[in-house]
């Protein structure tokens, strides 16, 4: 990761400075690129401290059955990111031409797409749980109550919309840093505590608060600084 980030600076910059990119343009993405890796080595960090805090606290076992649960959780994840990889470019598009109210009704219809494919996926192990866990043997099915509550945290973070790669792509990836910073310090503190004076099912419900806490500091900090809201309840209420 850290030989990536000097290549992209060093090797990629240099590049795109001496050739394809005027000066200004350059150091706005030079002075992007720090809080662009950040937030994606906390995204990576969040997905995974639960796995680790797990093992610390309640042992193999319990690790393992957390594992199976929060990779089952994370196919939402895949289904975001095909999202955002189509989204991305075209919001930052809109808002090099000043056009906030089509990147918000963009990112509006997004959030609801992927909110109620979230929710299916919910509904979909619900219902066939229990012979998806069979897979991977009789002693995780355990991992049928927190794979629930995983897939829940993820459908009420989907709700707030995404607010992560809208203060990104407008520009303001330093804000979008800062929250991740702060909600990957406040989920490993929860989990943690979770862990340590309960079992797995309440560590799944530290890692649902300090989700959706994070969210909703993104969402807050998209109403503040740029006075959009792209959650899901802005399609229906205007």
């Amino acid at each position: 990761i850290i030989h990536q980030f000097f290549y992209l600076k060093n090797r990629v910059g240099f590049h795109l400075n001496k050739i394809t990119m005027p000066t200004s343009l350059f150091l706005d993405w030079n002075k992007s690129i720090v809080p662009f890796w950040v937030s994606s080595i906390l995204a990576v960090f969040f997905s995974n401290i639960g796995v680790v805090i797990s093992a610390l606290f309640l042992g193999l076992e319990s690790s393992g059955v957390y594992f199976i649960a929060n990779r089952i959780a994370m196919i939402t994840s895949l289904i975001l990111m095909s999202y955002n990889i189509v989204v991305a470019p075209f919001l930052s598009k809109k808002f090099s031409e000043n056009k906030i109210s089509e990147a918000a009704s963009v990112a509006r219809k997004s959030a609801l797409h992927v909110f109620f494919i979230n929710g299916a996926l919910l509904c979909g192990f619900i219902l066939f749980g229990p012979w998806i866990l069979e897979i991977f043997g009789d002693s995780y099915s355990a991992a049928y109550e927190v794979g629930i509550i995983l897939l829940i945290s993820y459908l009420l973070a989907s709700f707030f919309g995404p607010n992560d790669i809208f203060l990104n792509m407008s520009g303001k990836e330093r804000n979008a840093m800062k929250i991740s910073i702060f909600g990957c310090l406040i989920s490993a503190i929860l989990m943690a505590i979770g862990a340590y004076f309960g079992d797995v099912i309440l560590l799944a419900y530290c890692t649902l608060i300090s989700l959706c806490f994070t969210r909703f500091l993104m969402w807050l900090e998209v109403k503040k600084t740029l006075r959009v809201n792209v959650s899901v309840t802005s399609v229906f209420i205007k």
